[in-house]
This record gives C-alpha cells, structure tokens and sequence, in this order.
C-alpha cells in the first residue's frame, strides 16, 4: 500500500494515527494540505488520501470519501521477524507482563516457546513519559536476561535507535523479576505499536541476544502498545 512517498505501513486518510477514520482526522488533514508535510513523514503517506504521491487538493475528494464510508483501516502486516526458544523442556518463562493497564498473565506453555498477545487491550504509552515494565520470570536463573523492544516507527523491524531496551532482573532461583522504564520518544508514530519481550539465558559464549530467532532458554512474548501524544 502507498504511492512513492509512504514510509512503512500507514491507513490513507487516518491522519492522527489512530488506527481508524474519525473526526480527529479532519482537521490534521487540512492542515497538512495546507502547509504539506514532509515526503517520507507518517502525516504525508496518510494525507496523501488518493495516493498518487504528491499532497494536492485532489486529495480532498478522496479524503472525504474515506471519511463518509467510515473506511476502517486494516490491519498492519505481521511482518516481524520469528523469535522463540529451543527449551523443549520449559524450565523458565515469562509468567507475567505489566506496563500501564496492560496486566497480562501468560503461563509459559507455548508451541517454540512463542506467544503473540498482540490483540490483548494495549495500554497508552506517552511520548516522552517513562512508563515501568515488570516482567515477572517463573524457572528463574541468575544468568537470565529480559530485553524489550517497541517499533516506534512502525517499519516492522526492532533495530532502530532506540527501540530497545534492557531490564534489571532480580529474584531467588524459581522466581524473579524485571523492570524497567520504557519512553516512546519524539518522533515515535502515534497509535497501536508493536512491543516484544523476551527471555533468554545468558550463557558465556552468548551473552546477547537480538529481537529475532531462537535462543537456548526462555521466551518471547509480543504485545501492542497505544503511543499517545
């Protein structure tokens, strides 16, 4: 979807990022016809209503027409890398997530130690406000690691500059926890937002681990995060 100009996944017409057509929209809209937004931007792709990669009064009619037939947006492609774990065994797992309203038990058991909780209500996540995460960590070890990462710029990926984020755990064996603080920053695109947890033991030859692929021990969650001005 999109002309030469749309940056990532973007709905034509939903001008505050929102994820569907609405009032809101109205008023960004003219305003980026009026004083267009730059090529490339989230602004410019979802103004661009008749997506013909150039901001133009043209753009009005097919504007209006999204608007009246209350044209929802899709949904984003699921474009992300695979993550997991090889631990047939289950020793340790994510047994709980808490950011915000989001408070999401999750009890471990999971096909490649995998679990999507992308449709579970996301909570608001405010641009330049710290947010704290707890991550609670059942089979726990000295040696386990949690990172998160949040795709601010929504280009399906977790590898820009800071998209991620590295938890201080604690706890005795069989129990742990970390938190941490996560903060959407500036240039963060606003609504639903793809955020992953992950678990994984930290092992000397491997002491790192990225967004993607399977590591030896732990697991990986997925969740949605609204990213509020």
């Amino acid at each position: 979807m999109g002309g030469p100009c749309d940056d990532g996944f973007c709905c034509k017409g939903d001008v505050d990022q929102s994820g569907d057509l609405g009032g809101p929209d109205v008023q960004m809209f003219a305003n980026a016809l009026l004083a267009p937004a730059d090529c490339g931007t989230a602004e410019f792709c979802a103004a661009d209503a008749d997506d013909n990669g150039f901001l133009e009064f043209e753009d009005a009619d097919a504007f209006v027409a999204l608007i009246l037939a209350g044209n929802p947006c899709p949904s984003p492609p699921d474009n992300y890398c695979s993550a997991g774990a090889l631990d047939e065994f289950e020793e340790e797992f994510i047994a709980r997530v808490v950011i915000e309203s989001l408070n999401n038990p999750s009890g471990g058991v999971s096909p490649e130690n995998y679990q999507n909780f992308t449709a579970v209500p996301p909570p608001n996540l405010a641009i330049g406000a710290g947010s704290t995460i707890t991550v609670s960590i059942t089979g726990y070890f000295a040696d386990d690691r949690v990172k998160v990462w949040v795709d601010w710029n929504h280009d399906s990926d977790f590898f820009d500059a800071g998209e991620e984020f590295s938890l201080i755990d604690s706890g005795a064996p069989g129990m742990g926890t970390a938190t941490g603080a996560i903060v959407p920053p500036g240039g963060a695109v606003l609504g639903a937002t793809r955020m992953r947890v992950r678990l994984f033991y930290s092992f000397d030859d491997e002491l790192d681990f990225g967004p993607c692929g399977q590591s030896e021990f732990g697991e990986v969650e997925d969740y949605t995060v609204n990213v509020a001005p």
